[in-house]
This record gives C-alpha cells, structure tokens and sequence, in this order.
C-alpha cells in the first residue's frame, strides 16, 4: 500500500505526523496510542459502542503501521516514536 507521505519527499518529522494522522483517519475508533521505549504499543484508547471489545487485530495494526515508519528511516523513526503518546485531534 503506498501512503500518502510516499508522493513526496518529507521531512522525517512531517511523515511521521502524516502517517499517524492515516492511522487515525483508517481506525475511526482510535483515541489514542502509547509506545514504550522497546517501540511496543503499550496502551490503547478507543471510542466504542456498548457491547464492542476491540481485540488484538486493532493492536496488530497499529503495530504494523509503527513497523512500516521503522523500516522506512529506523534510527531517526525509532526515536521519534520511543516513549511517545499519540493521540486523535478534534478541531
């Protein structure tokens, strides 16, 4: 799959954001996400309906959205995202 930030040449810091921006865009559910400083997703927040459990396919996700921003640049991707919490905008 080619992502957006793919088209033109960014900054590190700009894929990143723009990246994670997708992930939230392609997971209506997510609030939010915390990385460890073994690049783990170690918390998850989710806005769900009564009922609705997200299981490990929303935690495999992530983590792959995480592995392919790794592979892309991992010394500067891989401190960027360390101890790091994202989290949904709302304007």
């Amino acid at each position: 799959m080619r992502h957006i930030a793919d088209k033109v040449p960014l900054h590190p810091r700009t894929m990143l954001d723009s990246r994670i921006a997708e992930l939230f865009n392609r997971i209506p559910m997510l609030c939010g996400f915390s990385v460890g400083a073994e690049l783990e997703v170690v918390q998850i927040a989710v806005h769900t309906w009564s009922g609705c459990v997200p299981g490990h396919d929303l935690a495999k996700e992530i983590r792959s959205a995480l592995e392919d921003l790794v592979v892309d640049d991992p010394q500067a991707t891989a401190e960027q995202l360390r101890g790091r919490t994202f989290a949904r905008a709302v304007h």
